[in-house]
Order: C-alpha cells, then structure tokens, then sequence
C-alpha cells in the first residue's frame, strides 16, 4: 500500500523573483506558476516589490507575496555592505513570514 501525503500550500523563500533580470529569478518564478498550476496554494517569501501590475503582466494573480526592499540600495554595493544586506534582508523577511502565517492562522 502506497501512502502519499497531499500537501495544499508550500512556501518558497528566495531573494530574487522576477522581474530581475537573472536565471534565479526566472526559476523560481517558473518553480512557483508550476505548482500553484497543480492547485497548490503558493506562498513567495522574496527580497523586491511585487505590484498589481507585474502580476498581471508574468500572470501571478494566484500566489501569495511576502516581499521587502528596505535595504535594497546596498545590494550591490562594497562586499561588506552586501554581507549585512543578505543578514538583515533574511531577519526581516522571516519575521514578515512568520506574522503572516499568523495571522492566516487566525483567519482559519
């Protein structure tokens, strides 16, 4: 007897989504309209601004977004300034999450 668990929601973190113009972004947007194609509930959890208009334009009206880009000016910046940028952006973007799955929990 085969026993599969059925997932209904999965959340991907990543720091690029598109439209940033590199292959990272390109994946995990794809990765992300894949599953949310199969009935998944899709959460992103992703360093940049998703607006209303970028997600009719890539046809993402049927994820969820957890964004940031408080610290998105050092980004590219001196390699120190991108060591803090990579620390900070985690911290934040995981305190966003975790007060969303919150208060999604408490909708339920």
């Amino acid at each position: 007897m085969e026993l599969k668990k059925k997932y209904k929601s999965i959340c991907i973190i990543s720091d690029s989504y598109i439209p940033q113009k590199i292959s990272a972004a390109g994946m995990i947007y794809n990765l992300s309209k894949e599953i949310e194609s199969r009935n998944i509930e899709v959460t992103c959890v992703v360093s940049g601004d998703i607006n209303q208009e970028i997600k009719k334009k890539y046809y993402c009206e049927g994820i969820n977004f957890v964004t940031t880009n408080i610290f998105k000016k050092i980004k590219n910046k001196h390699l120190v300034f991108r060591f803090f940028y990579e620390i900070f952006t985690a911290l934040l973007l995981a305190c966003k999450a975790y007060l969303f799955f919150k208060k999604k929990k408490k909708l339920i």
